[in-house]
């Protein structure tokens, strides 16, 4: 009797261990398989310019093929001039006792000036930029340090949203797809303008992502796209 049920105890730990498993599994693969993910942001405002810094990691080459490849630090900077430059646009980023000096370029799409410091900047330190003929010494100020949902949470509940499907990107046990976790923003909305943003590009072409609320995590929309 005591040997039926010392059966009957391990095949329960084995079966709980396997369904607990699958989950962390999840999770590790997403975690191990991130082509994009942001931690925080910095934004800053003068009288001619509107600014953000943008820190996190990504693959280096990007490419969005479903196969994550080495991630590597990134701080891109992002500035919108009231009247565009007609100048080179000259930048100096202080980060604590650290200056990162260069040309802003512009970006073709939506005419915005940018650059990358390739570093993540800590929420932690004081961050003072200067544009040329522009803006002195501006602040930026940590916007996402006060955000109730933190780049870890908002992973889990990204993963969790779209659990469902990420169970259906495993090939022979291997996952195959590349997942980030972005910060978007809306630009003509007055107050909380941003966004968490998790998705995934799967190899086979299928694609999802879920937007939510940066406070309360509150799913706000969702969309996935099948090949």
């Amino acid at each position: 009797m005591k040997k039926k049920l010392m059966v009957i105890g391990v095949c329960a730990v084995v079966f709980a261990t396997f369904f607990t498993g699958c989950g962390t599994s999840i999770k590790t693969d997403v975690i191990n398989n991130m082509a994009d993910i942001r931690y925080n942001l910095f934004v800053g405002q003068a009288e001619n310019v509107s600014v953000n810094l943008m820190c996190g990691m990504r693959e280096n080459p990007y490419q969005s093929d479903g196969i994550a490849k080495k991630n590597v630090q990134f701080g891109v900077i992002t500035a919108t001039f009231k009247v565009h430059p007609t100048q080179i646009v000259h930048f100096a980023l202080t980060v604590g006792s650290q200056t990162y000096a260069g040309v802003m370029e512009e970006n073709p799409y939506n005419h915005t000036y940018m650059v990358d410091i390739e570093k993540i900047v800590s929420s932690e330190e004081g961050v003072y930029l200067t544009i040329e003929n522009v803006a002195q010494n501006m602040q930026l100020i940590p916007e996402s340090k006060d955000w109730t949902v933190q780049y870890g949470q908002a992973l889990d509940i990204g993963i969790s949203a779209l659990e469902e499907d990420l169970k259906t990107l495993y090939e022979k046990r291997k996952f195959k797809a590349e997942c980030f976790l972005k910060i978007i923003f809306d630009e003509t909305a007055a107050e909380n303008p941003y966004y968490w943003c998790f998705g995934y590009t799967a190899q086979n072409g299928s694609k999802a992502l879920v937007i939510f609320d940066v406070h309360e995590g509150k799913i706000l929309s969702e969309k996935t796209v099948n090949p």
